[in-house]
């Protein structure tokens, strides 16, 4: 609740009105009441002069109550939608600056369920109950200290069974709290499930897999059902304590209030007015515990997404020495700042004795391990070995996709850690396998790499990575929508915008992860005449898996089981006969690809 608060801050004229113009409603109603009593009263002794004056207060008092209740409505409401807002987009701000990895060690499921059904279930408080929390307190002390104002006595004799009942009611809600919390993990899982199915189609299609994963489905979605239903049965075992709450006061007030009458203690105006103060103030003790509940769902939604907000950012964040989760380290400094750096210095990466392990491994083993290496300005690296061999980690690497485990990495003398890794990836274009589009146009994918570049400059980047002429036999052209992660264009043109896009950013490295390694002979062509076009007077770094990159490489590195076991020229390599000569031999007469 106080991380909530923080985000109240802004809003606070809108919580001073709220509860200003909630004494205001309560006030109104306590007057209206006292109007209908001296009017009861005053009818029983004969007089009749002051009631038309009473009724013209009674008018007053209501609209006051009306306006009150809409100020009260507007600045609570106001409140929730400019705090779910903040919460929205820090959120959202904070996901896009967590370390690139972040996604991989997470649940996706839970993560969207975090963001969308949590924050939904917040919004619903605020918008619903929260005016609530404002609101109910003031009219319990306004509508008590009136009723010990009318009659001290009959007013402890039905405020007593509620001190007993109301607080009982919440304590018998408070495990609904904890059950919540596993409820909304499960749901997590469940939603992960779908995003399974969604993403996974045609591997389940081809696998006839669907039984299986009805199956898991059933399974996750009938432990949240139990749980659902748990946490219903609870709320339902404090019904028979809401019901006595509100008929025994009222009883108690007719019954008791009926023989001070009867006795002359109080007069018929007083209980009349007792009564109606009675029902009012017993509609909201007795859906206390429903706000209690429903408080206590929301600050469920409100830890699951502070947990978001608690993983620290990247540029906060330090691995400790053996890679584990628990050695994870929070920087108490300033976010490393844009460092000047030297392209006069030919060393673009320095490697030296790096080495990096997964997170969340069985067996501590590192995927690289003792890695030294220099890629000099404006050559051409290949990454070489066998598949799983650490090729693409090491890539990775390079663009702070992963932090390692130990050593260090610079760029241009500059330490990564020193580097802000915005600057870092500033210098940096990747293009890789997955060639991944939003769900925009062509013309706004190809943009990313320059957001501030002309129509024109965006046709001449797809020209040269030969995407113009298949771009311009769509209907809309540029403009033409490419679909959900780019499913309405084939991989060939996916991979070819995304050589636009790199075009686009001008960057003076170029990290390729096998980006031709999924495509047909005629796309894979093209591919690769529009990335030996970009690749002049740039420093490149690929996965290679194409002969005819290797061969041409400056240098060739070749990895095996997470460690540097040779490099050097295509020429060099082979008269050494060591890996790179084996794996070359064989993959030759396979058809002509390594790796």
């Amino acid at each position: 609740m106080k991380r909530l608060l923080k985000f109240s801050r802004p809003y606070y004229i809108h919580i001073i009105i709220s509860t200003i113009a909630s004494i205001c409603v309560a006030v109104a109603n306590v007057w209206v009441i006292d109007i209908l009593k001296n009017i009861i009263d005053e009818s029983i002794n004969g007089g009749s002069s002051g009631i038309l004056v009473q009724l013209g207060e009674g008018v007053l008092a209501i609209i006051l109550g009306m306006a009150a209740n809409y100020l009260v409505i507007y600045t609570t409401g106001y409140y929730g939608a400019g705090v779910l807002k903040d919460i929205r987009r820090v959120t959202i701000q904070h996901v896009t600056q967590l370390a690139p990895d972040y996604m991989e060690k997470n649940n996706f499921g839970d993560l969207m369920a975090r963001m969308s059904s949590d924050v939904e279930d917040l919004s619903s408080y605020l918008s619903s109950y929260f005016k609530d929390c404002i609101y109910v307190p003031i009219l319990v002390i306004i509508f008590v200290v009136y009723l010990v104002y009318m009659n001290p006595i009959l007013a402890i004799a039905c405020l007593f069974p509620l001190l007993i009942f109301v607080p009982i009611s919440i304590k018998l809600m408070k495990p609904i709290k904890f059950s919540q919390v596993d409820y909304m993990h499960k749901l997590g899982r469940t939603n992960n499930n779908i995003q399974e199915v969604c993403d996974g189609v045609d591997i389940i299609k081809s696998y006839n897999l669907e039984e299986k994963l009805e199956k898991k489905y059933y399974k996750d979605l009938k432990k949240t059902l139990d749980i659902s239903v748990t946490n219903d049965l609870r709320q339902y075992n404090v019904e028979p304590i809401s019901r006595m709450i509100s008929e025994l006061p009222v009883a108690i007030a007719l019954c008791l209030g009926g023989y001070l009458v009867f006795q002359d203690k109080i007069t018929l105006g007083i209980l009349i007015a007792f009564v109606s103060v009675m029902k009012k103030l017993i509609d909201p003790l007795q859906s206390a515990y429903q706000l209690v509940f429903r408080t206590k769902l929301a600050m469920v939604s409100v830890e699951r997404v502070f947990y978001i907000l608690d993983e620290p950012k990247e540029q906060e964040y330090s691995k400790g020495q053996d890679g584990s989760k628990n050695q994870d380290v929070l920087k108490e400094q300033e976010v490393a700042q844009h460092r000047e750096i030297d392209a006069n210095n030919n060393d673009v990466f320095t490697l030296k004795n790096v080495s990096f392990a997964y997170d969340g491994m069985v067996e501590k083993k590192n995927a690289l391990e003792g890695i030294d290496l220099i890629i000099g300005k404006g050559k051409k690296i290949a990454f070489v070995g066998r598949s799983g061999g650490g090729k693409s980690t090491l890539l990775k690497l390079l663009y702070k996709h992963y932090v390692i485990t130990d050593g260090e990495i610079m760029y241009h003398g500059i330490n990564y850690s020193d580097l802000n890794p915005d600057q870092l990836r500033d210098n940096i274009a990747l293009i890789s396998q997955d060639a991944f589009l939003f769900p925009m146009s062509i013309k706004d994918n190809i943009r990313i790499g320059n957001p501030n570049a002309s129509n024109e400059e965006i046709m001449i980047a797809s020209k040269v990575a030969n995407c113009n002429e298949f771009i311009e036999e769509f209907p809309e052209k540029y403009e033409t929508l490419v679909g959900e992660k780019g499913t309405l264009l084939s991989g060939g043109q996916k991979q070819r915008i995304s050589i636009a896009r790199a075009i686009l950013k001008n960057c003076p490295v170029i990290l390729l992860d096998e980006p031709t390694s999924a495509l047909d002979k005629k796309s894979e062509k093209l591919v690769n005449e529009a990335i030996d076009r970009i690749s002049k007077d740039k420093t490149v770094v690929v996965v290679a898996h194409r002969i005819s990159t290797i061969v041409n490489a400056d240098e060739i590195v070749v990895i095996d089981d997470g460690k540097i076991v040779e490099k050097g020229e295509h020429a060099i390599l082979m008269k050494r006969n060591g890996l790179y000569s084996k794996i070359y031999t064989e993959y030759v007469s396979g058809g002509g690809y390594i790796a």
